[in-house]
């Protein structure tokens, strides 16, 4: 099962825009945060600082042998126990970039950095006996193309006439031709997340370790902080044109509604499948907020339900030592009517151009929650599940529309229910074979291993020592932590059942 890996370790106020420099530690695992710290200079580990391409000879090997066509190169490297300032990282000429590769062994996209740096600058001890393999996995994503046009083009194979490439130790390695003594070049992938897609569903799988720890800050955050450019589709005039189309119910148009988009539910907005609040370092961030994990949501759903649905995540992660796993994920492409004579609906999506139509709509975002019912030593194999669904359509029929009845609904959850279209028509479903179907989140263990629905105020395990089932009422820490983010947040408390 994929995961998406993050090793954090450090929080930095300072925006990635103003640090021009990709920092990254090799000495255990490959970790993407900040060398100066809040707490002081010291450096605790030795960094490797990466730029964009600068020299000639750097922008001919993006060109020729790159797979992403942005990898950046080592340019200098911070010593363990040595002192740096902010302004240590701005000696790049530009700004580095994430970029996206296919893996095929995986069957996922993957949000990172390819890097280059001199062989010997780092010791590899991380290595797993079957890293090489990774190379021959990946492959070059052309996002020009709609739905991310898969090159066959592969690290492993890549030649070109001015390098010769090889492998050592597990290394694949470049080095110049006719240039002397240079020190070749060593490849690596700095994996940030990584993003399963078929058809119209996508998801992230987040497992959690028992030596993670995560710092959520800067609720506050969006990924406007960490990408200036502004997406000519989310425009208001783009939107009133390709909306123009659709109808509303009358009901919306009552009291105050947002007539932006020249329609009642107001404009669609960049949200993102897993936030950036699970990425504590700012590389993440910017990587977090590459194009394949942004989705459009509608904008009175994105401030409303679907940030709550994500606080309550947080708070369920803050006081929950038993959840395993956490599934981000979208499924299908929202339709919405065109004409009230022949109730004809069409999908919904940013733009006209058929380059532009992978970005799609979503018509279900959800989150799966998964804990073992029985400790990871026992013989069996026990799941329990709780599947949150947010509708993306401000015209949803709750009670038609619903994926599972209010009646199937695991206890504990209430506090993030919504019956108002408006603002996410929320609920909480059991994960059932044909709703994981539908959703394609966990594909194998639903139908392998024995499910329950995950009933937050009776949380269920075993007691080894007595000998019998015991029960968890996970919901009292959970819902004053949460609320305690709802205040904090300036979010409507009245809004929340």
């Amino acid at each position: 099962m994929n995961s998406i890996i993050l090793y954090i370790l450090c929080v930095s106020s300072v925006r990635v825009l103003s640090k021009k420099a990709l920092l990254f530690n090799t000495k255990i695992t490959v970790v993407l945060e900040d060398v100066c710290r809040k707490d002081g200079d010291r450096i605790l580990f030795p960094y490797v600082a990466a730029c964009p391409a600068f020299t000639h000879q750097e922008r001919q090997f993006n060109r020729d042998v790159s797979l992403t066509q942005r990898s950046v190169f080592s340019r200098r490297i911070f010593a363990e126990n040595g002192s740096c300032k902010n302004t240590d990282v701005d000696f790049c000429e530009r700004s580095f970039k994430p970029a996206m590769l296919y893996d095929t062994c995986e069957k996922q996209y993957e949000i990172g950095y390819e890097v280059y740096y001199n062989d010997g600058e780092i010791l590899h001890k991380w290595y797993s006996a079957n890293r090489k393999d990774k190379y021959y996995c990946l492959r070059s994503v052309n996002t020009k193309k709609p739905k991310h046009k898969i090159e066959n083009r592969t690290i492993a194979n890549s030649t070109s006439k001015f390098v010769d490439r090889h492998e050592d130790n597990n290394d694949v390695k470049f080095s110049f031709k006719n240039n002397g003594s240079r020190t070749p070049l060593a490849f690596y992938w700095v994996n940030v997340l990584s993003i399963n897609r078929s058809k119209n569903n996508k998801r992230v799988h987040l497992e959690r370790f028992y030596w993670q720890h995560y710092e959520f800050t800067n609720f506050q955050d969006k990924c406007e902080n960490y990408n200036q450019n502004v997406d000519n589709v989310y425009l208001k005039k783009n939107q009133k044109n390709l909306l123009k189309d659709i109808l509303a119910p009358a009901s919306l148009f009552e009291g105050n509604p947002d007539l932006s988009c020249g329609q009642p539910y107001g404009c669609l907005t960049p949200s993102q499948i897993i936030p950036l609040w699970f990425f504590s370092n700012n590389s993440s961030r910017l990587a977090s907020c590459s194009h394949m994990n942004l989705i459009p949501v509608w904008k009175s759903i994105a401030d409303n339900n679907l940030k709550k649905v994500d606080l309550f995540i947080v708070a369920t992660y803050k006081h929950s030592h038993h959840i395993c796993d956490i599934v981000f994920g979208t499924s299908g492409v929202l339709k919405m009517k065109i004409s009230s004579i022949s109730n004809v609906t069409r999908k919904i999506y940013l733009s006209n151009e058929k380059r532009d139509r992978i970005v799609e709509i979503p018509k279900i975002i959800y989150r799966v929650v998964r804990v073992d019912l029985k400790w990871e030593y026992s013989d069996e194999y026990i799941y329990a599940y709780a599947a949150i669904i947010i509708h993306n359509d401000p015209t949803a029929v709750p009670e038609t529309d619903r994926l599972c009845t209010k009646n199937d609904a695991p206890t504990g959850w209430e506090k993030i229910f919504n019956d108002d279209p408006r603002t996410g028509l929320t609920y909480v479903c059991p994960m059932t074979e044909s709703l994981n179907n539908k959703l394609g989140a966990f594909a194998d263990s639903i139908q392998k291993y024995e499910t329950h629905p995950l009933s937050l105020n009776a949380v269920g395990y075993i007691n080894y020592d007595q000998g019998d089932d015991y029960y968890i009422d996970e919901a009292k820490e959970i819902n004053p932590y949460f609320e305690h983010l709802l205040k904090n947040n300036n979010l409507d408390l009245d809004t929340v059942s």
